[in-house]
């Protein structure tokens, strides 16, 4: 067996993975783009191998943009993917897709480059649903699959092979156990496990630094740039407990589409009991008029309170016309996930803006994390992925020390026999 890094191995974003059997069938985990934004290139994809067959199964770990947006590039370019997700993620993937196209079109236009794909072929994406009992057969390889705590529809694989049946792969996807929502992700024994290691090497948590920051919000206006579907949610949920928030009229201010995200993640069978409850509540807000959704930029009112626009670089939309009102305000942008080079907020945080600052927002394992899931795994091998070179290379070292099995932090591009 033999697993090609295609991209999101010792980086953020394109996650790719290509598992390849010594028959010679082929399996792809993810199709991502980094959300980068150079002139005359905009975004990167992953690097395929010349002898990818035309055909072949492709597993979708969750919905986001680094793990969907180039799977109608395969299409552009003549592959004929089998795309296997859970029902959430095929229905939420090709709208990120369109999302995607817009920003490349919008980079374009401001400083050239060639367009990845069409409408067509995301459209043509051929889509076949991940069974609701958790397990199947694509071809030689048996798949199970769970629950990762990410986002609506994220989901771990655990994979084997025709070939070699007693030897199973846990890819984990991208996963947290700090959601307010999902209760922790289970994994089940694996000798080789795939995981995601992207989040902070300390434990704190986003919920209480979003409650300081947010209890401030009287004082000034507050903008969250955020993801149409995931940590935006989320944080409605916390917001729905506050009662800063909750019982002032109009303290709180959301782009329509994340409010629309709310009946995305209660479509999700995996979130808790008292998940679902924090997320009715948020909704019950805006339908009562206590909350207010908006759609266009020129409908948000002046003056102190929390804004969340759906772009979380503030790379066009409301987005970017909430991010120009609210410095004008002086007021504050808090970026909580991964700003990409050459975008918007990059820049700004870059610059040292000081209205600008980071909220780091728990949506991916720490080491701790890590680690007591390599307890519960108890693989014979590890792989890292999601997370930059150095970084992944020091987190291996720290790892295999302290759970005394093999841990690897490979680069794009390299192979691994196993």
């Amino acid at each position: 067996m033999h697993i090609l890094c295609c991209g999101g191995i010792g980086e953020h974003g394109r996650s790719c993975l290509l598992l390849k059997a010594d028959d010679g069938s082929c399996l792809m985990v993810d199709c991502g783009v980094a959300h980068e934004l150079t002139p005359g290139h905009p975004g990167r994809y992953p690097s395929l191998p010349a002898d990818l067959p035309d055909a072949f199964p492709l597993l979708l770990t969750h919905t986001h943009e680094d793990h969907v947006a180039a799977v109608p590039r395969l299409i552009a370019e003549g592959y004929r993917p089998q795309v296997y997700a859970s029902s959430l993620t095929a229905e939420l993937a090709p709208g990120y897709c369109r999302t995607w196209l817009k920003t490349v079109d919008k980079a374009i236009a401001a400083s050239g480059g060639q367009r990845p794909y069409s409408e067509e072929d995301i459209s043509a994406i051929a889509w076949h649903m991940l069974p609701h009992d958790g397990a199947c057969r694509i071809g030689p390889w048996t798949l199970r699959h769970g629950m990762a705590a990410h986002a609506p529809g994220s989901c771990w694989f655990h994979l084997s092979h025709a070939e070699r049946p007693s030897f199973s792969i846990g890819i984990s996807g991208d996963w947290t156990t700090k959601s307010v929502v999902y209760p922790s992700p289970e994994f089940p024994s694996c000798d080789l496990f795939i995981t995601d290691a992207s989040g902070s090497e300390k434990d704190d948590e986003g919920r209480e630094q979003l409650e300081t920051l947010l209890s401030c919000f009287r004082e000034r206006p507050i903008l969250l740039p955020l993801p149409v579907i995931g940590r935006s949610q989320e944080m409605l949920a916390v917001m729905a407990s506050m009662p800063e928030l909750t019982g002032t009229a109009g303290a709180v201010v959301m782009d329509r589409t994340l409010v629309n995200g709310l009946d995305i993640w209660l479509k999700d069978k995996n979130i808790s009991a008292r998940g679902r409850a924090t997320l009715i509540r948020a909704k019950q807000l805006f339908e009562s008029g206590q909350w207010v959704a908006v759609s266009r930029a020129e409908d948000i009112p002046h003056g102190p309170r929390v804004i969340g626009a759906a772009n979380a670089m503030l790379s066009s939309g409301l987005s970017a016309a909430a991010g120009r009102q609210v410095l004008a305000e002086d007021g504050l942008i808090l970026f909580s996930g991964h700003a990409a080079p050459g975008t918007p907020g990059r820049q700004l945080l870059d610059s040292g803006h000081p209205q600008s600052r980071r909220l780091p927002w728990k949506v991916h394992p720490s080491i701790h994390d890590v680690e007591k899931a390599a307890s519960a795994v108890r693989p014979s091998a590890m792989i890292l992925v999601h997370t930059p070179l150095d970084k992944a290379r020091s987190m291996a070292a720290q790892l295999e020390s302290r759970c005394g099995t093999k841990v690897f932090a490979p680069a794009v591009g390299d192979m691994l026999t196993i």
